[in-house]
């Protein structure tokens, strides 16, 4: 896997984060901070935007694999000529459980006919 590049101005010793912690806030809505305790990335402070971003991506990317992994299951059930299979058996278990434990009253005809 890829690490994340950053140059030297993103950069802040834990020391002087705690000293300038309202500049650094500041710089960090422009770009992420690295923090750095003993020389080595320890933490980062970026902006809520950013993060908020950076979330709704990997709620994406999680929504994209599962449905990726349901339709591989699907193809090799009907690849194996297997006529029937149970939702478990489409579905990863994370999944089926959610669906299991969702409040149906709450959940709205437009979220489920996308």
């Amino acid at each position: 896997m890829q690490k994340p590049r950053f140059n030297k101005d993103q950069m802040v010793s834990s020391t002087q984060a705690s000293k300038r912690f309202s500049e650094v806030r500041k710089k960090a809505k422009s770009e992420p901070i690295f923090i750095l305790d003993h020389n080595e990335v320890d933490s980062i402070i970026l902006s809520y935007d950013e993060f908020e971003q950076m979330h709704d991506e990997l709620i994406t990317l999680r929504e994209t694999v599962q449905d990726y992994q349901t339709a591989e299951r699907l193809r090799e059930a009907e690849a194996n000529n297997d006529q029937s299979i149970s939702l478990i058996e489409g579905l990863s278990e994370e999944r089926y459980n959610r669906i299991q434990n969702m409040n149906r009253k709450t959940v709205l005809d437009e979220d489920l006919f996308e």
